[in-house]
């Protein structure tokens, strides 16, 4: 992550998609992971034991529109890091 690709009130845009989350990774299906009997969200809370891989969740957030200077916190998603 190279921070000068971000936009500079990167951490408040974080602090929104997290609040929205409420600590549950908010993949639909984006990964190609959960899509496999229709869209549902992934399980995976923060800083918890991983169900679907080893060690801890980690929540970080996600660019669904693959833009890192991105700052509309539609285009945001608050992801595990399998799913991330």
């Amino acid at each position: 992550m190279n921070i000068k690709h971000y936009p500079k009130n990167w951490k408040e845009i974080v602090a929104k998609g997290s609040s929205r989350s409420c600590g549950r990774c908010e993949c639909l299906g984006q990964c190609g992971l959960h899509n496999r009997s229709g869209q549902r969200r992934c399980e995976e809370m923060n800083g918890q034991k991983a169900k679907w891989a080893r060690g801890k969740v980690v929540l970080t957030t996600a660019h669904l529109c693959h833009h890192a200077d991105c700052d509309n916190v539609d285009h945001l998603a608050h992801m595990c890091n399998r799913c991330h």
